[in-house]
């Protein structure tokens, strides 16, 4: 029977998100459908008009949602039909400085939509973030078994396995404020930290 040594490598980065995440939510209530609707897409499209005007493509801002549902009032035990509420969800992606993210809120806040803002940060490139962090992981692990072996007064021997089991999530930083809200200072990303974790086995004499 081979023996074995088991070492679990953790590999950490530090960086400073570069992305924003700017969810735009528009709500309008009314008592027919097809008016709450077209309410809704009308102040959609005051804000697209001020985005662009803020030097931002139509293209870029997508429509993560668009519903439409009943509403209805309890009164004495006795249930209600009240009308409608639409609710339309659009994001856009952008740099995460602030002084990028600083015209493309003002213009959301005075575009007259009066839209609910949720800014969140993150990493455009996750995928080489997660390859860095993996490598790291590796490496980490084989020191640590070295080590190991070395203090054991063993011959550490080949790598028998690897084992990942799922990617640690990213922290995400969110920030949100109504239409007449203000970030402030919160606009200024702080830095986070990634990390990932392998386990790995090998082989000793």
């Amino acid at each position: 029977m081979k023996r074995t040594i088991t070492v679990t490598g953790r590999g950490e980065i530090t960086l400073c998100p570069d992305t924003a995440k700017l969810t735009m939510e528009l709500r309008e209530e009314g008592a027919e459908h097809a008016a709450v609707t077209a309410a809704c897409g009308a102040r959609a499209e005051l804000l697209l008009a001020a985005l662009e005007k803020a030097g931002i493509d139509r293209k870029e801002v997508r429509t993560l949602s668009l519903r439409v549902d009943a509403r209805y009032e309890t009164t004495g035990g006795t249930r209600t039909f009240a009308g409608y509420t639409a609710v339309q969800r659009l994001q856009l992606l952008c740099g995460a400085a602030a002084d990028t993210l600083t015209p493309i809120l003002e213009a959301a806040r005075t575009s007259g939509a009066d839209p609910l803002l949720s800014l969140d940060y993150t990493v455009r490139d996750l995928q080489s973030c997660r390859a860095k962090l993996l490598s790291l992981a590796v490496e980490d692990a084989a020191e640590r078994a070295a080590i190991i072996a070395g203090a054991a007064g063993v011959k550490l021997e080949k790598l028998l396995s690897v084992t990942y089991a799922q990617p640690v999530a990213m922290p995400m930083r969110t920030l949100r404020m109504a239409a007449r809200g203000d970030f402030g200072a919160d606009l200024t990303p702080e830095d986070v930290t990634l990390s990932d974790e392998v386990t790995a086995v090998y082989e000793i004499e």
